[in-house]
C-alpha cells in the first residue's frame, strides 16, 4: 500500500488528484492533505508516508522550502507544477519526477505506477532530493543523477570528462579515470547537458569543453582531452563546434 500525502494550495486540484488516485489505483491510501507549507510540515512530521505529491507554489512558501525542512525521511516524490524552466532542468538532472499543470490524469497514474514498480534503492529518494535542492541554488545544475543498471549515482557535473554511446547505453567518464555505464542514451544526456559546457561532437561522443586540451584540424577535426582521450569531431558538426568553442575563448 502506497501511503500518500497531497500538498497543494488549490482545493480543487487536491480533490482532482484524490479522486483520480482512489478511482484508478488500488494500492494507494491518502494519509493526509495539506493546503499550505505550515500545514504540510505539521502533517509530514506526524505521519508515516511513502509518496509525497507536492506543488511548487504554496500560499506561504514553496515546495522547495518544505523539502528543506524534512530530515532523515526516505520517500518518493512527484512535483506538480506550472512550467518553470529552471526548476524542470533541475528535476531532470536530479532524476526527480514531475508533472505539469494543468494535470493530466493519465500521466499522474503512469508516474505513480512507475514508482510502485521501481525497485527501491536505499537512500535514493533522499539523495535525489538533496541533489535537487543543490541544483536549484545555481544557475546551472551542478549535480547529475547517472542511472546505472542496479543503482543511481549522483555525481558532480564538473567531474564528467566525456560521454560515449554504448549501444542503447552510455559510458560516462570522470576525471578520476573511472566510468559508469548508464542506462540512458547519449541523446538523453545531450538534451540535459547541451546548454552547459558539453558538446556532442560526434554521433558517438559528447565532451566537456573544460577537459579539451587542444584540437587539431589535420585530416578533419580531432580533439585531444586532458586525460589523453582522442575524440573525433564529425564533418557535419565541425562548424558548430568552432562556434561553440568561441564561447569559451578569451
Amino acid at each position: 500500500m502506497i501511503r500518500t500525502i497531497i500538498v497543494d494550495d488549490e482545493p480543487n486540484a487536491v480533490k482532482l488528484i484524490e479522486n483520480a488516485l482512489v478511482k484508478h489505483i488500488n494500492n494507494i491510501r491518502i494519509v493526509a492533505k495539506a493546503y499550505s507549507l505550515h500545514e504540510a510540515e505539521a502533517i509530514i512530521n506526524a505521519n508515516d508516508f511513502d509518496l509525497l505529491l507536492l506543488d511548487i507554489d504554496l500560499v506561504d512558501g514553496t515546495g522547495f522550502d518544505l523539502l528543506e525542512k524534512i530530515q532523515n525521511r526516505n520517500f518518493s516524490l512527484i512535483f506538480i507544477t506550472a512550467y518553470n524552466q529552471h526548476a524542470i532542468k533541475a528535476f531532470k538532472y536530479s532524476a526527480v519526477d514531475y508533472l505539469l499543470k494543468p494535470l493530466n490524469i493519465r500521466e499522474l497514474i503512469a508516474a505513480i505506477d512507475k514508482i510502485s514498480q521501481r525497485k527501491k534503492e536505499t537512500g535514493f529518494e533522499m539523495d535525489a532530493i538533496q541533489s535537487l535542492l543543490a541544483n536549484l541554488q545555481s544557475t546551472h545544475p551542478n549535480k547529475l543523477a547517472v542511472n546505472a543498471q542496479s543503482e543511481t549515482v549522483f555525481v558532480d557535473v564538473k567531474d564528467v570528462v566525456r560521454l560515449e554511446s554504448y549501444g542503447n547505453y552510455t559510458k560516462v567518464y570522470f576525471n578520476d579515470k573511472s566510468h559508469i555505464v548508464s542506462s540512458k542514451t547519449l541523446g538523453d544526456y545531450e538534451n540535459m547537458l547541451r546548454e552547459d559546457s558539453f558538446f556532442r561532437c560526434h554521433y558517438s561522443h559528447m565532451i566537456n569543453i573544460n577537459y579539451v586540451k587542444k584540437y587539431m584540424r589535420k585530416d578533419g577535426l580531432t580533439l585531444i582531452l586532458k586525460d589523453g582521450s582522442v575524440i573525433p569531431v564529425s564533418t557535419r558538426r565541425k562548424d558548430e563546434f568552432e562556434r561553440f568553442v568561441k564561447r569559451f575563448t578569451l
